[in-house]
Order: C-alpha cells, then structure tokens, then sequence
C-alpha cells in the first residue's frame, strides 16, 4: 500500500523533482510517473483540492451566488486578467481542500477512531484548562447546542492560520495565508501532530 503522507509530500515536489521514481528509487516501485496518475490517487483519497476565483481586493470569491460573475460591482475589477487573450486567467486563485471526507476517514481507522471521544471522558476537574474542551467559549458552545453535546463523537474543530501576512500590511514577504484544521477531538499528544492537522486552505495574499 502506497503511504498517502508521502504521496502528498510528493505531490509538493513533483515539480522540482520529476523523475525521482524513475532514476532515484529502486524499480519497479509503485510510485505515480506522472501528474496525472498522482491527482487519480489524490482524488480517491478524497484529497483533490478545488480552485474557486476571488476578487482581487479580496471582497468575494467567485462561488455560489457569484460563480457566474466576470466583475464585482463594488471594486469593478476584472476576475480575468487583461494580457491573457488566449484563455481566461483569474487574477487570484483560493485553493480549498474538502475536509468532510477526511474527517470521515478518521472512523475508518480503528487507531484514530478509538481517541474520538476522549475529550468527553477527560474533562478537568480543578478548573485547570489541560484540553480545549475545559474552556469557556467550548463549554458555552455546548450549552447552546445540546444535541451536539449528547454524541461525543461529533467532531470539534478549530481553525488555526499560519500567520504569514497575507495582505503585505507587515514586513514579511510572504504573501500567504495557510488555513488548517485541528481536531479537538484528540489527545492534545496528537491532535497537533503533522499527521492530523488537516490544510483547509490556500488563501493568496496583497494583489500585485
């Protein structure tokens, strides 16, 4: 079985290093030889991403309602960039990785799926905050809705950005914004290792 952490790991430097089933690893192996074949096991993995267009000046992204829409009517910017005659090219692209079918996956796995619940049984007793559930702002969200509560198995999740200056108003050059998902469910022990924080997003930076 083909490891999905270093197919993904893979799929980062395809580009840089496209022949390194062919020349750097001992044949035959089952490593994709192309692109193609990569994306076909990304997608049955559930772990094929989708690009949705957004506005320049970061107003809207170009879905749902506004799928349709070449401009929005509060900047009157182009979704397409003007110098490209021979296809249409958006000038900001955000990058959306579907979550759902990865945290199905979770309960497929009898080694993740057993952790699922741990926060229910593994509350503080001292008013010492130890796991997110010991908090306040959990708590209330419990409170408010109790039917969620009443299955622990449900999952929680939080959302964590990597802080990169997406909009240029800092000193970084980085011009991205990186947006994970933490899984509140688990031990503290896993829930922030590399294996179960999920990248939920791509969202591009200042326009240039």
């Amino acid at each position: 079985m083909i490891n999905i952490i270093f197919i993904i790991d893979f799929f980062f430097v395809y580009c840089c290093c496209r022949l390194i089933g062919e020349y750097f690893l001992p044949s035959p192996n089952k490593l994709p030889r192309t692109y193609r074949e990569l994306s076909s096991i990304l997608k049955e993995i559930g772990m094929e991403y989708q690009a949705i267009d957004a506005c320049p000046n970061d107003h809207i992204i170009y879905y749902g309602q506004y799928a349709s829409e070449s401009n929005f009517p509060q900047c009157q910017i182009n979704r397409y960039r003007t110098d490209q005659l021979t296809k249409k090219v958006p000038h900001k692209v955000l990058r959306y990785i579907p979550i759902i079918p990865r945290l199905q996956r979770l309960f497929r796995c009898r080694n993740i799926a057993q952790f699922m619940d741990y926060h229910a049984w593994n509350r503080s007793e001292d008013d010492v905050l130890r796991i997110p559930a010991d908090g306040s702002l959990y708590k209330n969200i419990e409170e408010r809705w109790p039917i969620f509560k009443e299955e622990p198995r449900n999952v929680r999740i939080s959302l964590a950005a990597d802080g990169v200056n997406p909009f240029g108003e800092l000193r970084s050059i980085y011009s991205v914004w990186p947006v994970f998902v933490i899984n509140n469910n688990l031990p503290p022990w896993m829930s922030i290792k590399r294996e179960h924080t999920m990248l939920a997003m791509i969202v591009p930076g200042i326009f240039l």
